[in-house]
């Protein structure tokens, strides 16, 4: 008989079910990250001195290929890949080894004429100089928000030059 009334028996949850036999956890992520539509890729982020100035595509999914564009990307440069990329690509990534936080941000990249966002986290420590990095195209949301910015400029000189007030409810 126990000695705690009802509402203050101890909780213990059921026992978690056992993992089916042979089940493999990298393979079980390896598949989740080629069947996801977001592009995921791990980098190695290449420095000179303390200064990034470069990265390897060492991993990429399938995702990664229909949201670039691009293809064959694995064990080349980024400067390769994309001539001209912004240094701020490097900077951050370069970053994320250096002090280990993840980062979140947007960045348009011209040479593939889009918008991405971006997450990245460092794999390992900071001497791997590796990047795990998912992103997704958000260049239509991109331009929605144009769009939507530019009709209420039309909007708001339209109604400045009204002689009168008008009033829209």
């Amino acid at each position: 008989m126990s000695m705690h009334p009802p509402e203050l028996e101890p909780f213990a949850p059921p026992p978690a079910p056992p993992v089916a036999a042979g089940l493999d956890s990298s393979l079980l992520y390896q598949e989740v990250f080629e069947a996801v539509g977001t592009g995921f890729c791990v980098i190695e982020v290449l420095f000179d001195e303390a200064r990034a100035v470069d990265f390897v595509h060492c991993r990429v999914n399938a995702a990664f290929g229909r949201i670039t564009g691009l293809a064959d990307v694995i064990g080349r440069r980024a400067t390769e890949v994309l001539p001209g990329l912004d240094e701020y690509w490097f900077r951050v990534f370069g970053r994320v080894v250096g002090e280990g936080m993840p980062v979140q941000f947007e960045r348009y990249l011209p040479q593939l004429g889009r918008w991405y966002s971006v997450e990245a986290v460092r794999l390992g420590p900071a001497a791997a100089r590796r990047v795990a990095v998912l992103f997704f195209d958000i260049s239509r949301r991109k331009q929605i928000e144009t769009d939507l910015a530019e009709s209420e400029a039309r909007f708001s000189a339209l109604a400045d030059g009204l002689p009168m007030p008008v009033w829209v409810l």
